[in-house]
């Protein structure tokens, strides 16, 4: 009897042991949960946040921003119906279905009721007074520009670890915290409106895709990597792969005529023709007795600024003649073609250049119109920019400038890799292009006069995946060219892939080219005069009354056009509302001191009445 009652004992003791544990369990679990709650205005932890990526003026393109996750306790919440009605204004459920997770959760003591709020909403909640309220605060990644700058910056996951793009190429060095940042070389409104103005031709057309890119042809620096079709950076999961390419950066394709203008710089470089030689265009080149390369048209005699005006095949090819294998090929790779460019970014492909034992009679015709080659657009970008700015080959970059910790900044320089042509034959080279957009050229849709500009557009054929011939139902069409701001020259190119209604470069990008000029010329042109810095200090140190007398001459400044969003960042407050006024829209105001975000990047078009959310700080 008494092993029996001893028995019993240990049991009823081993019960309540395991009783108290499993309490002691849930209270770790339910503690755990709602480790977060606490003060409103708890400060962030630096090694949380990651570092900020900007553009070349410190405009914000990729930053932390603070939002709070709300959840509540169901276990001791008595009035459910009631609680429910309160919290459905900020919800992502509403009244009924609130109503019926808190009954559900009971036992579970954990459901999330608003996600990804700000401070405003936050305190609202509290202010409600609800028992078994909570809340967490989390870093969201914002992106300024979203879907116009999303396929070159790429995106970070849940754990805020960089996964395609600036964000993965420089990953390692964003996640060691907030003061481990990046300055790129990416003009933000140039940005914006490069993606509006190829993103609303590619829809237009019916195009597979689309980029643009422009550059400082002086330097090399990157100013703007547009692609079309985009995506936005927060929910990148639901996109496909093939929306989120970098096709700017990444894609390998077959130049087309564009390609002719590296093929006349050596020419002249070489002094292998005299501008006033003229070569015979019956409609086509003859390869051999079976094989012939046709143009568009029979030319008759051709110069050779005539060559570029008309995309002679027959005149570029015959002249190219002149030049050895040898010489021909030598400059292709002075021009860096079948070789990486150096970029700062990820998976930047080579490009496809045979080996000169490798070249037929045919290559040596063919490649003079682009074909037979692979390139990429920044190749093809960094190779035009050394026929403009007076021979000299400048390595691409993107970034601009990288803070480490507390350190001094350190800057990136220009990397001048090698002189390509004499500075003369730049100089010539420049003249024949802004030729090329005359008369009844092909490119004479990308004329413009607000200043100085030239180029030459591209119509490729498309081989098939296999390498096997062409697809007839394929074409690359595009635009290389550049315009002068003062006397610099800056280089843009555009493609666009398999346009369905006008089907060439000089009716598809040669017009787009034009547009861009018109919009971003004038705003270069101010930005030149006085660069746009947002220096605090100075501006809090003016004396007052010089300040109120020229209030608003910072504001007129950003004025580029009354159809484009100007660019707010720096700008008080009522320099803000100033400038709001005189182009018809409203202001959704936040903060205070000077605008550093606003919820319309610069560049896009304006429509009278819309509103704008900007936010300030000191």
């Amino acid at each position: 009897m008494l092993v029996l009652f001893e028995s019993r004992l240990k049991g009823i003791i081993i019960f309540f042991i395991i009783i108290m544990l499993i309490i002691s369990l849930h209270y770790v679990y339910i503690s755990v949960k709602m480790k977060d709650a606490g003060s409103l205005f708890s400060p962030a932890e630096n090694n949380l946040l990651r570092g900020q990526i900007y553009d070349r003026d410190g405009r914000i393109l990729a930053g932390n921003y603070i939002v709070y996750t709300v959840f509540i306790d169901p276990y001791i919440i008595t009035d459910a119906k009631k609680v429910a009605n309160l919290l459905a204004p900020f919800s992502i459920y509403d009244a009924k279905n609130l109503e019926s997770k808190i009954n559900e959760n009971k036992k579970r003591r954990y459901l999330v009721i608003a996600e990804k709020i700000d401070e405003e909403t936050l305190k609202k909640i509290l202010n409600l007074k609800i028992k078994g309220v909570y809340y967490k605060k989390d870093f969201y990644r914002e992106y300024t520009l979203d879907d116009a700058a999303a396929c070159f910056l790429g995106f970070v996951d849940k754990y805020n670890k960089g996964l395609e793009g600036i964000e993965y190429y420089w990953d390692n060095h964003l996640s060691k915290g907030e003061n481990y940042s990046i300055k790129l070389t990416i003009d933000s409104f140039i940005q914006y409106v490069i993606y509006d103005e190829v993103s609303k031709k590619a829809i237009s057309e019916e195009a597979d895709w689309a980029f643009g890119l422009v550059s400082d042809s002086s330097t090399g620096q990157i100013l703007a990597v547009a692609n079309w079709p985009s995506f936005s950076p927060y929910t990148y999961s639901t996109v496909p792969s093939s929306k989120r390419k970098n096709r700017a950066l990444l894609n390998t394709f077959e130049p087309g005529s564009t390609f002719k203008v590296f093929i006349a710089s050596a020419l002249l470089n070489e002094d292998k023709i005299d501008l006033n030689e003229r070569f015979f265009c019956p409609g086509y080149y003859s390869v051999t007795e079976n094989i012939k390369i046709k143009d568009l048209s029979s030319h008759g005699y051709v110069n050779l600024e005539e060559i570029l005006q008309y995309s002679c095949n027959t005149g570029i090819i015959t002249s190219a003649q002149r030049l050895s294998n040898k010489e021909l090929y030598q400059y292709f790779r002075n021009f860096n073609f079948g070789n990486r460019t150096g970029l700062d970014y990820p998976a930047e492909p080579e490009g496809i250049l045979k080996e000169l034992k490798k070249w037929t009679k045919m290559t040596k015709a063919i490649i003079n119109i682009g074909q037979e080659i692979g390139v990429s657009a920044v190749q093809m970008i960094s190779a035009f920019n050394a026929i403009v700015n007076g021979g000299n080959y400048f390595e691409p970059y993107l970034t601009f400038s990288q803070s480490s910790g507390y350190s001094s900044e350190k800057v990136k320089k220009p990397v001048l890799v090698r002189k390509v042509l004499k500075p003369e034959t730049s100089q010539v080279m420049k003249e024949l292009l802004v030729d090329a957009l005359k008369g009844n050229s092909t490119g004479k849709s990308a004329f413009t006069d607000v200043t100085t500009v030239g180029g030459k557009t591209g119509t490729a054929q498309v081989p098939y995946s296999n390498g096997k011939g062409y697809d007839p139902s394929q074409i690359y069409t595009s635009f290389i060219g550049f315009f002068d701001v003062n006397g610099k020259s800056y280089t843009v190119y555009l493609g666009f892939m398999n346009p369905k209604k006008a089907g060439y470069g000089g009716t598809v990008a040669a017009p787009v080219f034009k547009n861009i000029v018109e919009k971003i010329y004038p705003y270069m042109v101010n930005k030149e005069k006085k660069s746009i810095i947002i220096d605090e200090n100075s501006i809090l140190n003016e004396n007052v009354n010089e300040n109120l007398q020229k209030i608003y001459e910072r504001a007129e400044k950003r004025l580029i056009s009354p159809d484009i969003i100007p660019d707010f960042t720096g700008l008080t407050l009522k320099e803000s509302i100033y400038l709001a006024s005189r182009l018809g829209i409203k202001l959704k105001l936040s903060g205070s001191g000077f605008v550093y975000w606003q919820s319309i990047p610069p560049g896009a078009s304006l429509r009278k009445g819309m509103i704008i959310e900007i936010r300030l700080k000191f």
